[in-house]
């Protein structure tokens, strides 16, 4: 897997489990590294992936509204939406504790996987999640085996 992946996913994933895209350290670095200024805004990118969505949904602002507000248990509007995505109102931040709502309200998970993107994470898929486990059990058996076959050797020749 690439420690970063930089392009945008083109087509929502079916799931939010998500997996460290490279070791612990390298992780850790890219997250708490020296980074230069202003490149942890990812204001343009919300923006941009909330617009998207909710063109993409075929549901309208108001209708989008209507069932984020019925998950959140509070108030979303039309008018709210619109401040969210308009590049004229930067004042107007979305709330990131919004977002697994607005991800369900019109079935699109990119806001998600975009912000496990640019923190050098990956969303994977339960099956993903079934083929990484089974690499590692291979991994594991090939370890055990090798391990077997030195122990083996230091028997050769040794009665027992």
């Amino acid at each position: 897997m690439s420690s970063r992946t930089q392009s945008q996913p083109s087509v929502p994933g079916k799931s939010l489990e998500t997996s460290r895209s490279n070791s612990a350290s390298n992780l850790q670095q890219s997250l708490f590294g020296t980074p230069l200024p202003g490149s942890m805004n990812d204001e343009l990118m919300v923006r941009s992936v909330l617009g998207d969505a909710i063109k993409r949904s075929g549901k309208s602002r108001p209708q989008v509204a209507e069932e984020m507000s019925d998950l959140l248990g509070l108030s979303v509007t039309e008018r709210m939406l619109n401040a969210f995505t308009a590049e004229s109102k930067e004042l107007h931040r979305w709330p990131a504790a919004w977002d697994r709502a607005f991800c369900h309200s019109t079935c699109d998970d990119r806001l998600l996987i975009c912000r496990l993107q640019a923190a050098g994470l990956r969303a994977i898929t339960p099956q993903e999640e079934k083929l990484l486990d089974l690499g590692r059990q291979y991994l594991r058996r090939k370890r055990a085996e090798k391990k077997i076959s030195q122990i083996e050797n230091d028997f050769d020749g040794v009665d027992l």
